[in-house]
């Protein structure tokens, strides 16, 4: 099967176990009133991982620093992703991602309207 059809196949979705993320920074009285807020921002390495799918309940922007892997999402299916390349992740839609050997990410999570 070539690169293109898996990427298309969105079907293996609905076969994965799903998390919700429960934990987010309680945001200060002027970000209600803005309506955004920075829940976290971060860096991580990582090696490849068998989580289940992730609801964030938030926005998030990951950028690979360093190493390729893929992200899946409903929308997305499962694609390939590498040096430079960013992953948004929306607050309801389950997502994975996670390196082929290692990687380095940046992210930053957010929330508002």
């Amino acid at each position: 099967m070539d690169k293109s059809s898996v990427a298309m196949d969105k079907s293996f979705m609905r076969r994965l176990p799903v998390h919700r993320e429960q934990r987010f920074r309680e945001p200060s009285e002027l970000e209600r009133r803005m309506g955004l807020w920075v829940d976290r921002i971060g860096e991580a390495t990582d090696q490849p991982s068998e989580r289940p799918l992730r609801i964030l309940g938030q926005y998030a922007a990951v950028v690979v620093v360093e190493g390729a892997g893929w992200f899946a999402s409903k929308t997305a299916g499962r694609i390939s992703v590498a040096r430079h390349d960013v992953m948004l992740l929306f607050p309801n839609e389950p997502a994975h991602y996670s390196p082929d050997v290692s990687w380095r990410t940046l992210w930053i999570v957010w929330n508002g309207a």
